[in-house]
């Protein structure tokens, strides 16, 4: 008899009242963690599909740019970097360096990046491509 009085004193909350609560729980956990498993996923997601568009575009830029560098083209290389940045809203800035690290052309006559900044985002192979072509 102790034991159903204490649970009946136990919150002052009837048997349903309980069994509510404990339901409701078990569905609001449930949902929190479908919710950081859904962001897990998707950030996943996102990060290799945004891996996958830079190396394509990436690759579109080195195998267009490459008679214009031999050529000494810089107006034809400028004009592709523009046409490349204005295509993919998400793309800022772009630039080809050469062999020494230096920027060859870039996008955006008025946009500079300073060399600490390209510094940090130096590519990190092999999740990165980049092409090097050496200086004549």
């Amino acid at each position: 008899m102790k034991a159903q009085e204490c649970s009946a004193r136990s919150w002052g909350l009837s048997l349903q009242a309980k069994m509510f609560l404990v339901v409701a729980s078990t569905i609001l956990s449930a949902i929190i963690c479908c919710g950081v498993w859904m962001h897990a996923l998707l950030s996943d997601v996102l990060a290799s599909q945004t891996d996958a568009r830079a190396k394509a575009l990436s690759s579109y830029i080195a195998t267009r740019s490459v008679d214009l560098y031999l050529t000494n083209d810089l107006l034809a290389l400028s004009d592709l970097l523009e046409d490349a940045v204005s295509d993919n809203e998400d793309v800022v800035y772009a630039f080809i360096e050469n062999d020494g690290g230096r920027v060859v052309v870039e996008s955006g006559l008025g946009k500079t990046i300073s060399r600490e900044l390209i510094d940090q985002n130096s590519p990190q192979l092999p999740r990165t491509v980049m092409l090097r072509i050496p200086s004549s």
